[in-house]
């Protein structure tokens, strides 16, 4: 069996049926007229289904900070100004503080103390 881009064979003119392009490809094979299509190992499409992955959470968080963020400014909480990391592990800890009520911890966190 040989696996063949669709891309070489679509462009035929004339062969518009599925059992024409059946026949068709038939005799392009007989003929040895295809060349087979490039399919990586299978663990390179694992690799690539990772980075993917990796690739799609990295879009997807950036859209959820941008959307605390605008929810922490409507809520008079410009933690953006304060921190130039954004929302990263000191960001956490002073929202942490806010929600716990500790009003004077948030300064030695902003100072980069806490």
């Amino acid at each position: 069996m040989l696996r063949v881009n669709a891309r070489h064979v679509t462009h035929v003119s004339g062969r518009k049926s599925s059992v024409l392009d059946c026949q068709w490809l038939q005799q392009l094979m007989i003929y040895g007229l295809l060349r087979g299509a490039f399919r990586p190992t299978e663990q390179i499409c694992g690799l690539c289904s990772v980075c993917r992955q990796r690739g799609m959470l990295l879009r997807s968080q950036a859209r959820h900070i941008q959307h605390l963020q605008k929810a922490l400014t409507r809520m008079n909480i410009h933690l953006t100004n304060v921190l130039a990391g954004g929302v990263r592990e000191r960001g956490r800890t002073m929202l942490r503080a806010i929600v716990a009520g500790e009003r004077v911890r948030l300064r030695g966190h902003a100072a980069g103390r806490g």
